[in-house]
C-alpha cells in the first residue's frame, strides 16, 4: 500500500493526505480497503496504537470495493432520462386530460 509518514505532531495539531486511485478496466471491481493508521503517543514509546477509517462506499450488494464503470454505463446512470420522462408525461395526459377534456365538453353543451 502506500504510505504517507509524520515523525511528530504536537498536540492537537491535525494532518491530511490525499490520494488519488486510477481506474482499471471497466467492469472490474477496484479493492478498496479503509485508511489504517499507526501511531506512538508519546516519543519513544513500544506502545503502537492502530487505528482504521471508515468505509466510505456501499458494500450491501457484497462486493468489497468500487465497481469502475465504462463511459457508456456512468453515461446511463447519469443521463437526464429524457425518453423515460417523455412517456410518464404521455401517461399522466390519461387521468388528467382525459377527464379535464370530458369536462370541458360537457360544460360547451349546457
Amino acid at each position: 500500500g502506500v504510505k504517507k509518514t509524520w515523525t511528530k505532531l504536537a498536540a492537537e495539531e491535525s494532518v491530511s493526505a490525499t490520494y488519488v486511485v486510477s481506474p482499471g478496466d471497466a467492469g472490474s471491481v477496484l479493492a478498496v480497503e479503509p485508511a489504517k493508521v499507526t501511531f506512538h503517543e508519546e516519543a519513544g514509546d513500544e506502545n503502537v496504537k492502530v487505528a482504521f477509517s471508515n468505509h466510505v462506499y456501499d458494500t450491501s450488494k457484497g462486493a468489497d470495493g468500487i465497481t469502475i464503470l465504462s463511459q457508456a454505463e456512468y453515461d446511463r446512470k447519469a443521463s437526464f432520462r429524457v425518453k423515460e420522462w417523455f412517456t410518464f408525461l404521455l401517461l399522466l395526459v390519461i387521468p388528467i386530460g382525459l377527464p379535464f377534456f370530458f369536462f370541458q365538453q360537457s360544460s360547451n353543451t349546457h
